[in-house]
Formats: C-alpha cells, sequence, structure tokens
C-alpha cells in the first residue's frame, strides 16, 4: 500500500457584518495523518434516491462530502448511520487517525433529484 499523508486545513472564521471586527479566528490543527489510500471526486453528478459509494480500501477513517448542488439536497450515510441531510453548498467531515478506532466501512449518499452534484474524498 501507498506510504501517503491525508491533510485537512481547516479555518473557521466570525466576522461581524457592519464593523467587519474578526470575532473569531481559529485553525483547527493537527489534521493530518499517516494513511495508505487517498481517493477523491471532484464532479460527481449522484441519481436520485441512494448512490452506494466505492471505498478506495476495506477500512477507510477520512471522509469529506459538499453539495455542490444549486437546488437538490443530500444526505450522506456512514455504516448505515444516517448524518444531517446536506443543504447547497453544506458540507459532511469525518476525520479520524488511520489507527484510532473503528473504520467506516460503508458510504451511501442519497440525492433528492437526479444529477445532484457533490465533491467528496475518502481516505485512510
Amino acid at each position: 500500500m501507498a506510504n501517503i499523508t491525508n491533510t485537512a486545513i481547516i479555518n473557521i472564521t466570525a466576522t461581524e457584518d457592519t464593523s467587519q471586527n474578526v470575532i473569531v479566528n481559529r485553525t483547527v490543527p493537527n489534521l493530518n495523518f499517516d494513511s495508505n489510500v487517498a481517493d477523491g471526486v471532484i464532479y460527481a453528478s449522484l441519481a436520485n434516491g441512494a448512490n452506494i459509494l466505492t471505498l478506495p480500501a476495506v477500512d477507510c477513517y477520512q471522509f469529506y462530502l459538499r453539495n455542490n448542488d444549486p437546488a437538490l439536497l443530500i444526505t450522506p450515510q456512514v455504516d448505515g448511520q444516517s448524518l444531517p441531510q446536506l443543504y447547497p453548498g453544506e458540507v459532511c467531515l469525518i476525520w479520524k487517525k488511520v489507527t484510532g478506532g473503528a473504520p467506516i466501512t460503508a458510504i451511501t449518499l442519497t440525492a433528492s433529484g437526479a444529477n445532484a452534484l457533490c465533491e467528496y474524498f475518502i481516505g485512510g
């Protein structure tokens, strides 16, 4: 297997609209983990209903999903557990260490209509 590092770089900023004062500016640290696999799709068009993703390995530990569709909704399900429904522009992120516990073994994306657009990354 490959010896790679999967990294998520996240910055959380809250700015007051009128004064432009930055209330919160926080970079989430330490989201880079040694891994064996990485697979990403920057343009996926989902069928209406359930779409089962093919995992790049038996055990995966990182999952990122962004709903890029302008109108349709996408509901991710990881290992049989439904996660919050994603409206246009919303993101889901699970980022665990490869040695950090239970792996992700199944991902299903349920689209509210045909040709729902999204991007995703699966690593482990």
